[in-house]
Formats: C-alpha cells, sequence, structure tokens
C-alpha cells in the first residue's frame, strides 16, 4: 500500500486526542525499537506505534526520518510478529491526515507537541442564531422565537426555531421520497479537507461553465463564495447553484457543497439542483458568512446537531487555515 493510501486510516481528531498521553504511556511500556523488532505485541504499544510513527516525536525513531521510512519500520512490526494490523477506519483517499494534522500541533523540546492558537486560523463561518436572524424569505413563522425564564438567579431559555434556519445540513429525506435522514452520514463527512472557491463575479447564478474555470480537486469539500456573503439580509434574487453547476459537481469525487445563501437554489421548479446532489448522497450546507474567506484549501468542521431523524440540522461551522510546513 502506497504511504499517501497508509495516511488514510488516520483522522487528525483521534491523532491529536492521543498525543497527550503518548509520552506517558510509552514511558510506562519501556519499549525500543529492538524489543518492537523482537515481535512485542503489547496491545497499547501496536496502537500508540501506528500514532507516533505519524509525526509525534518518540524515543526509538531517528529524527528526520520520512513518512515513507516511518511506515515501512511499521510493516516490519508487522511482519516480525505475524500480526495482523490494527483495525482503523477506512477513511476515503485524499482526506484529512496526519501529515496534514503534524503542521497544526505546535513544536516545544520541553513538552513535544500540542495545539496552540499561533498554530491554526479559526474562522467562523456561521450565522449567529438570534432573534433578528434572517430568514428564508423573510417569513414570520421561520423566525427563531425565545422563551426566557427567570427564577431568582437562574435563567433557563427555550428556543423555538425551523431546522433550516441559519446555518444548517439538509440530508436527502428534504426532498426525495424516503431519503435518508441527517443521522445516515458518518461523521467524518462533516470534519474534512474543504476547498473555497470564489465566485463572487457571478452576477444571477453559478453554472457549470463557470465551475470548469475551477481548478476542483478531487475528495474536498467545495464552499461556493459569492457577493451572498455581502448582504446581512434576505434577498429574494440571492446567487445559487444551478442545475447545470450540480450535474456538474455530481460527477466530481466530491463530498459536499456548501453556500453563503439560505437555500442552494432557486426559482427551479422541481429542486434540481437539491435532487440532483441528494441523490450522490452530497453533503449540502446552507447558510455560511464567506466575507472575510479567501479562496484556497482549508479543514472544515461543521458537525450538525444529533438530530438523526430530521432532514436538516443545525451546525457551528468553521474553517481552519491549515499552515505551510516549515
Amino acid at each position: 500500500m502506497e504511504p499517501n493510501r497508509k495516511f488514510d486510516y488516520f483522522l487528525t481528531c483521534h491523532y491529536v486526542e492521543q498525543v497527550q498521553i503518548l509520552s506517558e504511556e510509552t514511558r510506562g511500556i519501556g519499549t525500543s525499537a529492538r524489543t518492537v523488532k523482537s515481535g512485542s505485541t503489547h496491545p497499547k504499544l501496536m496502537k500508540n506505534c501506528y500514532i507516533m510513527l505519524c509525526g509525534v516525536k518518540q524515543p526509538y525513531l531517528p529524527v528526520g526520518t520520512k513518512w515513507k521510512a516511518a511506515w515501512d519500520f511499521i510493516d516490519s512490526i508487522h511482519t516480525a510478529s505475524n500480526k495482523k494490523k490494527p483495525e482503523f477506519p477506512n477513511y476515503l483517499p485524499g482526506t484529512w491526515g496526519p501529515k496534514d494534522a503534524d503542521i497544526l500541533i505546535g513544536k516545544d523540546e520541553k513538552n513535544g507537541r500540542f495545539i496552540t492558537e499561533k498554530s491554526m486560523k479559526i474562522y467562523d463561518i456561521s450565522m449567529a442564531i438570534n432573534q433578528n436572524i434572517f430568514v428564508y424569505k423573510n417569513k414570520p413563522e421561520k423566525k427563531p422565537k425565545f422563551e426566557i425564564v427567570k427564577n431568582g438567579n437562574v435563567y433557563e431559555t427555550t428556543l423555538t426555531f425551523n431546522l433550516h434556519t441559519g446555518t444548517h445540513i439538509d440530508a436527502p429525506l428534504h426532498m426525495i421520497k424516503k431519503g435518508d435522514s441527517v443521522g445516515s452520514y458518518d461523521l467524518h463527512r462533516f470534519f474534512t479537507t474543504a476547498q473555497v472557491l470564489d465566485l463572487s463575479d457571478q452576477t444571477e447564478k453559478i453554472t457549470a461553465e463557470a465551475l470548469k474555470k475551477k481548478d476542483i480537486k478531487a475528495n474536498r469539500f467545495l464552499i461556493l463564495k459569492t457577493k451572498n456573503s455581502e448582504k446581512e439580509y434576505f434577498d429574494h434574487n440571492f446567487i445559487y447553484l444551478d442545475k447545470s453547476g450540480a450535474l456538474y459537481l455530481s460527477k466530481l469525487a466530491i463530498t459536499g457543497v456548501g453556500i453563503d445563501a439560505l437555500g442552494i437554489e432557486r426559482n427551479q421548479p422541481n429542486h434540481d439542483t437539491h435532487k440532483i446532489l441528494l441523490e450522490k448522497r452530497i453533503v449540502i450546507l446552507e447558510g455560511l458568512r464567506l466575507n472575510d474567506i479567501s479562496e484556497g484549501e482549508y479543514l472544515l468542521s461543521a458537525f450538525p446537531l444529533k438530530i438523526n431523524d430530521s432532514e436538516a440540522a443545525p451546525v457551528r461551522a468553521v474553517l481552519i487555515e491549515l499552515p505551510k510546513a516549515e
């Protein structure tokens, strides 16, 4: 298996979660390259070997070891021990892996590696939920309703609002009869590499012709930035993705499409854009605010609330700028 494909066994969240405990665990095992190569199969060791060989500083690999060499080393461990590799999630090729994760980890000789504010920049691309939020077609019934109860110094708030309010995910059930709900999506779909396309030059809609001018990469969650982001009100003539654009994207290896409008389409009687994308299980993310976002690649975190059986769910979406490796 090629090194790049082997990166797919990992996702950054798993990698980062383990970094904090690696040092203590490996010291407790007291391992070395010699004991590993002799066929040691300590379960904690085998698990941590995988993670540490993906960039975490550790005692038994020389400084500067290349990725392929690291993987060759772990392969030799399994060959020597005659043990099957631990089961890890089968992430899609090209999704966010430990090599990308490593450049987000701050470096410190004494304390090892850790996430720092300086090592990443987070952009909040979500709409704020409040009584003044603009809603689809300015329909009053879609406005959030806040009921606040005060008992002494204790406050409790009841919030009632449509699931398509603000930044949200559309699931197939929204437009397709007996379609899947939000809960049917694997969570990895919402934590992945995103490619922002600046389409601010489009004045009415985003067509296949406009998209073909962009270098769209495979296995990306596409974010469509338009002039919609400049408006803090509902524009009935918002820029949308038309049928031709949806058909073009549906033939590419993309995982999702986000847009800075409360709908991904308008004035298409059969809701063609929604249906084309959702039938391919391409995630639709609506209601983004992208005014401060430049075209390029980011890490997207856009987990929907766990309302599993619904056709939509609110999202707190953020883009994380990936710093360049030193």
